[in-house]
């Protein structure tokens, strides 16, 4: 990738913390707000929980102003491309192409770009253009079948962003690729050096087509790198980072066995493998939407809920909830018990070990830590960090055993630390810096020349600039920061709501 190459040798490089969880949805979120969820209300894909209505994310859920809504306001004109959570594409002074969470399967693409002649150009172009790369971890590593997809993916993205950017220049562009997320999700043990799986026959099969997708995402970061020029502000980023995947951890079977989550007996025979079974048959025959709502009742009815106190919600990845009276339909737990409800839950952690008595080095972290704003009314009670992360912590409910050894296979997981460089005239060559996903925003606003508001959690890395420069170039607060208006009414037919959630499934989130 001598694109990044030369950009990391030219500016400044370094770690970005993510978001509390390290996931698409509130890390993306944040890092296009520059806050984080407890302010965007952004936790996961969904809202809700396992006794709340769940509700599928979209971009009118966002509670922050939005860069682009910043930017718009002080006069600058902003292409978004590719970015999860724009779906529903919205007017704004430039350009948007939605990405992650945009339904198109089944031959069904609707609206994904404003404005609308934008879509006709694309579509006329790129017939079969594909808003986001749909992976199936439990099958793809087997072999190089979606790296081949993903070279498709690649070649429309630069396709479709150098038409745009050459016919439709703006003063900012946000743009996300998505592609690296899948293939290491799928294949990242075939791409570490120091790992086991990296000498095998399969990873020498898979990784020259690998490293044929990576050298079409070094050309997108070259294509705007040149739209910048030597005069402009570029910065890379990820919204996390990844590793192996080692072990999967069922929350819920955690949960029972530590006496915090109770199963009726019919809950038993809902568990059962036949049960499974048939229900997996079920999905292969019945409309999406009908199996969620079928599953959906099938986990509440197996709970016990006046013997609960705490349980993980399945579509709400890596949160647990506190059972609380009052807050929740079937909540016992007193209002003045949570925080004791939550201290036990963290020591209980804090001690745990797999099965071979290896410590599993794991934080919890309690809501009032993780997160600070107006909008934490749906956030999680808790949210378990395995600090490693090499183990997948599920939140499904009819998992029977705490651990599953994962080893033999080829997979990723997320990792809390992700990637940062930053090209731009002040910055100092090889310097580095450590900061966070929220310090994209206010760092791209400041370079650019543009307010920074004084409410971001993220800030401006100083630290990276050449002596004198932030004297010469104060960074200067905005008067106001505002969202604009939104419209919560959910976008999706119930169809297309299962299909995302099929593909949400498929790559481990659900």
């Amino acid at each position: 990738m001598p694109r990044l190459g030369h950009l990391r040798a030219t500016g400044a490089t370094g770690t970005l913390v993510s978001t509390i969880p390290p996931y698409t949805a509130p890390a993306w979120t944040s890092a296009f707000t520059g806050v984080n969820p407890g302010q965007h209300g952004i936790f996961g894909f969904f809202s809700g929980n396992a006794q709340r209505q769940l509700k599928l994310m979209h971009e009118g859920m966002i509670k922050a102003p939005t860069l682009w809504e910043i930017a718009n306001r002080q006069g600058a004109s902003v292409g978004v491309f590719n970015v999860p959570m724009t779906y529903p594409p919205r007017p704004l002074n430039g350009w948007m192409v939605s990405g992650m969470m945009t339904p198109y399967e089944r031959g069904a693409l609707g609206r994904f770009a404003w404005p609308e002649d934008i879509q006709h150009e694309i579509l006329q172009d790129v017939p079969n253009y594909m808003p986001d790369l749909h992976a199936d971890f439990a099958s793809d590593w087997h072999d190089a079948t979606l790296c081949g997809t993903a070279l498709e993916i690649l070649n429309q993205r630069e396709q479709v962003l150098r038409h745009l950017l050459e016919t439709r220049p703006t003063d900012l562009v946000f743009s996300v690729i998505e592609v690296p997320d899948r293939l290491q999700h799928v294949y990242y043990r075939y791409l570490d050096p120091d790992d086991p799986y990296y000498d095998s026959a399969a990873a020498n099969e898979v990784r020259p087509v690998l490293t044929d997708c990576y050298r079409a995402l070094d050309r997108i970061v070259g294509l705007v790198h040149d739209y910048v020029g030597p005069t402009g502000t570029l910065i890379v980023c990820s919204d996390h980072g990844f590793t192996r995947w080692e072990m999967t951890v069922s929350l819920n079977a955690l949960l029972e066995e530590w006496g915090f989550l109770k199963f009726r007996a019919s809950g038993t025979v809902l568990r059962s493998t036949l049960i499974k079974s048939l229900f997996s048959y079920g999905q292969r025959l019945l409309p999406g939407s009908v199996t969620s709502r079928v599953k959906q009742g099938r986990e509440r009815a197996a709970v016990d809920w006046s013997r609960t106190r705490a349980f993980a919600s399945p579509k709400t990845y890596q949160m647990l909830f506190v059972n609380v009276k009052g807050r929740e339909q079937h909540g016992i737990v007193d209002p003045s018990d949570v925080e004791q409800v939550k201290s036990e839950l963290v020591e209980r952690f804090q001690r745990l070990r797999t099965p071979e008595g290896e410590g599993v080095d794991v934080a919890v972290w309690k809501s009032q830590d993780a997160f600070r704003g107006d909008a934490m009314e749906e956030g999680p009670d808790l949210v378990p960090i395995v600090e490693s992360n090499r183990y997948y912590l599920d939140t499904g409910l009819f998992s029977t055993t705490s651990f599953e050894d994962s080893r033999d296979l080829p997979r990723g997981l997320h990792h809390m630390e992700g990637i940062g460089m930053i090209c731009a005239p002040g910055v100092q060559a090889g310097s580095s810096f450590r900061g966070s996903i929220m310090d994209v925003t206010p760092s791209l606003l400041y370079f650019t020349g543009l307010q920074v508001p004084p409410n971001l959690d993220g800030t401006v890395p100083t630290d990276v600039l050449s002596p004198g420069y932030i004297s010469a170039r104060p960074i200067q607060p905005t008067e106001t920061n505002e969202a604009g208006l939104r419209d919560e009414t959910s976008p999706y037919t119930a169809e297309e709501e299962a299909e995302i959630e099929e593909r949400l499934r498929d790559l481990g989130y659900l």
